[in-house]
This record gives structure tokens, sequence and C-alpha cells, in this order.
């Protein structure tokens, strides 16, 4: 498997060692390579993918540890753009309280609510982004086409290896 040392990834992407350096002794990113001291770590294009998307996030302004949280199983699709949503807003619902034995409420039954503080994420395929962004719950939004960071890596590696 290809894989891009530290130096060369972090300059690709435009960070600094320490702030990465920052973050593995947070514990905020893992990498399955661990070499001795004084050696540079190896980085795998999905691992190479997720810092460039936690540097985006945090670039917006989300806080490391919480944007950590949002670049957890993201997918790319074959056939169309994917993006990945950061979105706030009436997202969330109180369910009604029922007699006991009766039947539990439905999702969407209950009152839309704002949770202060409270972000969630979502993949969004290209042809649903639209509708996705309009619905009127959402107060704000934050969108990454995966793709683009995608074909950026992949670029790195080019770079790297042609």
């Amino acid at each position: 498997m290809c894989t891009i040392d530290s130096r060369s990834l972090y300059h690709a992407i435009g960070v600094t060692s320490g702030r990465i350096e920052q973050l593995f002794q947070r514990g905020i990113i893992e990498i399955k390579d661990k070499p001795g001291r004084g050696k540079s770590r190896r980085w795998t294009k999905k691992e190479a993918l997720d810092l460039l998307l936690l540097c985006d996030l945090m670039e917006l302004g989300v806080d490391a540890r919480e944007a950590a949280k949002h670049i957890r199983g993201w997918v790319l699709y074959a056939d169309q753009d994917a993006f990945l949503v950061l979105s706030t807003g009436k997202l969330w619902e109180v369910i009604p309280t029922t007699e006991r034995g009766a039947a539990t409420a439905e999702q969407g039954e209950g009152r839309a609510v704002h949770k202060p503080g409270c972000i969630q994420s979502d993949i969004v395929k290209k042809s649903d982004l639209s509708a996705f962004l309009s619905d009127r719950r959402r107060h704000a939004a934050a969108v990454i086409n995966l793709q683009a960071r995608a074909e950026a890596v992949e670029a790195i590696w080019r770079e790297r290896y042609e």
C-alpha cells in the first residue's frame, strides 16, 4: 500500500507539524502507523483525507474534538458527488409520552426542538443536496464536497508516486 510521510503530507495540505502533533497528543487523531522515536509517520490515502477533512472543519471554526466525530464513516459514491453537511436547527424532536401499554409515537409526531451547540452531520448525494439544504428546520449548514477533497488527496499521491 502506498503511503506518504508526514512532512510531505503536511506541506501538501498546508498545515504545520506542530498543529497536527497537538491533535495526536490530545488523542483527536490516530493512524495505523506507529513509528519509533525520531521516525516520520506514514499516512494512507484514507488517513490523509480524514486529516484534510478535519482541517477543513477546524478552519470553519468547528472544535477539533467535535470535528473528529463528524469525519468518521464518510463515504464516496461512484455515480455522483457526495457532500459532508454539518447543520444545526430544529433537527431533534421531543416525543410525547404515551400511556403504559399504548403504541409509542412515530418519528415526526414529536415537537421539533433546537438543541443549542448540537451539530448534526450527514453524507448527502449531490442529487439530494438542494432539497436537504432547503429543509426549513435547518438554521445553518456547512458543506464540504467529499469528492473534491478526495481528488486533492489523489493529486498529492500522483505527484509523489508518478
